[in-house]
């Protein structure tokens, strides 16, 4: 009896809880939004969950080779499996060979907050390398993910969302994170377009490329250090100068090697001359090519008759031009920054470098150089921290002048290319233009073109030159800057040709081109050219 009151008790509480939830205020809330948006929040959240699980995963440093690279860059720099003592320097190199380079701001930064965490500890092993290289490479993912958003756009034309794996290698191509067919920077790239993972229809999202992105840029840090390591080895040089050239190391060997044809490991002055001048070193003056040509000399007779200048020696030519140029620039560099640095603290901030940069006619004009300078201001930076010394203004402003100068070359050569002009033929008409340029102002009269002409012993009528200078003088200033020269060249080539074809016509005999047709007689073109030899 006592149960059943007890059971009839409960069941009274039970009703009466029932009646209470019924006339609840809970009743009367007005969600926001429909059950099925709350259930595909949660499911968003659950996957995004999942998604971290599986980045982390990624990133590890589990494969084989990036175990065995891992080991090798730290050994590089650590005695010790465990217990080194933590040097920030020592860990970001070894972090550069495994193919994880800070180069910009924001990337330092972000390497520097997770390298702060283990500045407290005085021990540092390779399970704490392997650590900091897995969060590294999650963060520099994130830092270059809008990069590959913009190379995304240009080939997800239809904004699908999705690419097959052909799209995903295309714009591989337009980051140059891939090679022609067969060659081995493509096979890596179809391996790691291999392991990316696909819906159902076979196809690849943004967020799965960007993980192939890293992995390429990564890989090619690495093989790059390398090779820098390698050239090192090769030629002893000291560390001391490795350092000092390591940032255009492979650019000056891989034009120093294909300027040595017969590939004997040394250039002759002359062709030691052309490449100075397509990295920034360009006699100014009589006075500074006297000085470069004695330079030259000296290492030539140092190095023996037949011998050539070596690479060594090339960066030792190199590092005695620099110095010289900023000693002649010391002093005024010094007196800006001294204006500058109103606090007397020795140091200037980022705003107040591009300012003395402008008023020194280094500031950019366009986005390649914009980008460059940029980068040559974090290279000189290298601690990230904005604020650069006396030393380091001289040091960039030497350097963002080769620069700017690597960029012209670079485009006159690419307008070569296109004017059908050889790369070799480039270099002979730059070496002519820099002979005749006798007041070093980038440009040529009439009569220094007609002694160009001469020199390089092709042969055309004063009418005929001056038609295709017509032609090519767009601004009419009766001067030829060098582009201007390379098209004038361009089209005495082809009166060249011209004149060939016209001969053959009409069964001239095969000696060379009549002084008649040379001189426009008989072709009425206005003036044809002819080259000896």
């Amino acid at each position: 009896a006592a149960a059943g009151e007890g059971g009839g008790d409960r069941r009274g509480s039970v009703e009466a809880s029932g009646r209470l939830y019924e006339n609840s205020v809970l009743w009367d809330l007005k969600l926001s939004s429909d059950k099925h948006s709350r259930m595909r929040r949660v499911n968003t959240r659950r996957k995004e969950a999942d998604r971290d699980d599986n980045e982390s995963y990624r990133d590890r440093v589990s494969k084989r080779q990036d175990l065995e690279l891992a080991q090798e860059s730290f050994s590089r720099y650590f005695p010790y499996k465990q217990g080194n003592l933590f040097d920030l320097n020592l860990v970001i190199e070894a972090l550069a060979d495994f193919g994880i380079k800070a180069t910009m701001r924001h990337e330092k930064l972000q390497l520097a907050d997770i390298l702060s965490q283990y500045e407290d500890r005085q021990l540092f092993g390779f399970g704490d390398f392997c650590s900091v290289a897995e969060e590294a490479r999650g963060r520099m993912r994130q830092i270059h993910s809008f990069s590959v958003y913009q190379a995304w756009k240009q080939v997800d034309l239809e904004d699908e969302g999705a690419l097959p794996p052909s799209g995903i290698m295309r714009m591989l191509e337009d980051l140059h994170l891939s090679g022609p067919g067969g060659s081995h920077e493509r096979f890596l790239a179809e391996a790691a377009i291999a392991e990316l993972q696909t819906d159902d229809l076979g196809q690849i999202s943004l967020h799965e490329a960007e993980f192939a992105v890293e992995q390429l840029r990564q890989h090619e840090q690495a093989v790059a250090r390398r090779r820098e390591r390698d050239i090192q080895s090769k030629y002893k040089i000291s560390e001391s100068t490795f350092q000092e050239f390591r940032s255009q190391l492979l650019n000056l060997y891989n034009n120093f090697c294909n300027l040595d044809e017969d590939q004997s490991g040394a250039l002759d002055e002359q062709e030691v001359q052309d490449l100075l001048s397509e990295f920034g070193f360009e006699p100014k003056d009589d006075a500074s090519r006297v000085r470069t040509d004695l330079m030259l000399k000296e290492l030539a007779d140092e190095a023996g008759e037949d011998e050539g200048i070596t690479f060594p020696a090339f960066l030792s030519v190199v590092r005695r031009l620099r110095e010289f140029d900023m000693s002649c620039k010391e002093e005024e560099v010094r007196t800006m920054f001294e204006t500058f640095d109103t606090d007397r603290s020795g140091s200037l901030n980022i705003k107040e470098v591009c300012s003395i940069l402008m008023r020194l006619g280094l500031q950019p004009t366009t986005v390649m150089e914009q980008e460059n300078i940029a980068q040559l201001i974090e290279e000189v930076d290298k601690d990230g921290s904005g604020q650069l010394s006396l030393e380091e203004l001289l040091t960039m402003v030497q350097r963002i002048g080769e620069r700017l100068v690597q960029i012209q070359r670079q485009c006159e050569n690419e307008q070569a290319e296109m004017l059908g002009l050889p790369r070799r033929m480039t270099t002979i008409l730059r070496r002519a233009f820099q002979v005749l340029d006798a007041s070093g102002n980038g440009a040529l009269g009439v009569s220094e073109v007609e002694r160009a002409l001469a020199l390089l012993n092709w042969r055309m009528s004063h009418s005929g030159l001056q038609r295709l200078l017509k032609e090519v003088d767009v601004d009419q200033t009766g001067q030829l800057d060098f582009m201007e020269f390379l098209l004038l060249m361009s089209k005495v080539e082809e009166d060249i040709k011209t004149a060939r074809k016209m001969a053959a016509d009409d069964q001239l005999d095969s000696s060379p081109v009549s002084p008649s047709v040379a001189a426009g007689g008989g072709g009425g073109g206005g003036g044809r050219a002819t080259r000896a030899g």
